[in-house]
C-alpha cells in the first residue's frame, strides 16, 4: 500500500500490491504485483504474476508470465506447478511438498493425454457424480472420527481416518488419476491440510482436505467394518452398498478401456517397426 512500494531481491516470496509505482527486484523467485498504475517483474523472475494494472508489464525473459486483464496473457502450467512447489516448501512439511509436486504434475499428464475414447470421457464424468451421491447417502458417520486411535504411526496419528494413513502414490494410481482428469480436477484442486505429514499427503486432523469430487473412486467407496456395522444399525447400508457397487464397476469399466488402448498401441508399435524395415 505505499506509494512506492519495493520487494528486495533475496525476498524468497514477494507480493507487491496497490502502490502508486510496484516493482518486484529481478532476482526475487516468486513475485505477485497487482492493481498499481504501472507494474512491473524483472527479467531474470522465474515466476512473475501481474494483474489489473493500467500499464502491466512482465519482461519476455520471464519464464512464467500470467498478466490479466491487460493484453499479454502466457502461461506454462508446469513451472506454475513448479512455483506452487516452492510456496509449499514454505508452509508444509518437505516430503508433503514434494509429494504433492509430483501428483500434479502427473496429473496435468494425464489431462495432456485425454480420453482414448468418447466412453471413458463418459464414464470420468459418470464416476464424479457417482462419488458425490455416494458421500452425500453416507452422510454424517461417527465411525470415521475414531477408528485409528491406538494404531501406530503414521496411521493413528489422529484419531480418525485410519484408511487414509496410507501412500498417497499408491492411492492416486494412474487409473484414479485418469478418472480425476476427465471429471475436470486439476493440479489447483489439489490442496493439502496445514498439518503434520501423517500417511496420505491430504489427510489431515479433520479428514480429507479435497473436495469428494476430487477423491479418488477408491477413498470414496470404502467401507471398513466399523462404517458397515454403523450402516447396518442406521438401516442404509443396502442402499449405499449398491452405489459403493456401481462406484466399484464403473472404476473398472474406465480402467479395462485404458488397459484396451495401451494394448491395441503396443500391438500396433510391432507392425510399425516391421514396416519401416521393410522401406
Amino acid at each position: 500500500h505505499g506509494d512506492t512500494d519495493h520487494a528486495d531481491a533475496r525476498c524468497p516470496v514477494a507480493f507487491v500490491v496497490h502502490g502508486d509505482t510496484d516493482h518486484a527486484d529481478a532476482c526475487c523467485p516468486v513475485a505477485v504485483v497487482a492493481d498499481s498504475d504501472r507494474d512491473h517483474v524483472g527479467a531474470r523472475c522465474p515466476v512473475a504474476f501481474v494483474v489489473h494494472g493500467d500499464t502491466d508489464h512482465v519482461d519476455a525473459r520471464c519464464p512464467l508470465r500470467v498478466a490479466l486483464r491487460c493484453s499479454m496473457l502466457a502461461v506454462s502450467l508446469t513451472v506454475l506447478i513448479s512455483a506452487r512447489h516452492l510456496v509449499d516448501r514454505l508452509r508444509q512439511p518437505r516430503a508433503r511438498a514434494d509429494q504433492l509436486r509430483e501428483l500434479r504434475e502427473r496429473l496435468e499428464c494425464a489431462r495432456r493425454a485425454g480420453a482414448t475414447s468418447d466412453g471413458e470421457r463418459v464414464l470420468g464424468e459418470e464416476l464424479r457424480r457417482l462419488r458425490e451421491r455416494l458421500d452425500s447417502a453416507l452422510g454424517a458417520v461417527r465411525s470415521c472420527s475414531a477408528c485409528a486411535a491406538g494404531h501406530p504411526e503414521p496411521f493413528g496419528h489422529w484419531p480418525g481416518g485410519h484408511c487414509c494413513g496410507g501412500r498417497t502414490e499408491e492411492i492416486f494410481t494412474d487409473d484414479e488419476l485418469a478418472a480425476l482428469a476427465h471429471a475436470g480436477t486439476t493440479p489447483g484442486r489439489l490442496t493439502p491440510p496445514r498439518a503434520e505429514l501423517a500417511g496420505c499427503i491430504f489427510r489431515g486432523p479433520s479428514g480429507c482436505s479435497l473436495a469428494v469430487r476430487d477423491r479418488p473412486n477408491l477413498c470414496v467407496r470404502f467401507l471398513c467394518r466399523e462404517l458397515e456395522a454403523e450402516l447396518r444399525e442406521r438401516g442404509d447400508r443396502r442402499e449405499i452398498s449398491a452405489l459403493q457397487a456401481e462406484l466399484g464397476r464403473g472404476f473398472a469399466r474406465l480402467a479395462g478401456l485404458r488397459a484396451e488402448a495401451v494394448e491395441a498401441v503396443e500391438a500396433a508399435e510391432p507392425a510399425g517397426r516391421l514396416g519401416a524395415l521393410g522401406d
